[in-house]
């Protein structure tokens, strides 16, 4: 049988990876984070994604 491996997505976002990281890669190539973060965890990470709070 074949092995099928799912992964969630924002758990990984959340709980594994840096979100700085990710800014220093969607700013040199030019990405729109908001299309990767979804709303909640681009609130949950304001701090390192460089967005202000309301």
């Amino acid at each position: 049988t074949r092995e099928i491996k799912e992964y969630n997505l924002g758990t990984s976002l959340k709980s594994y990876i840096d979100p700085m990281a990710y800014m220093r890669w969607a700013s040199r190539i030019g990405f729109q984070l908001d299309k990767f973060y979804p709303k909640t965890l681009r609130k949950k990470f304001s701090w390192a994604l460089g967005e202000q709070g309301d």
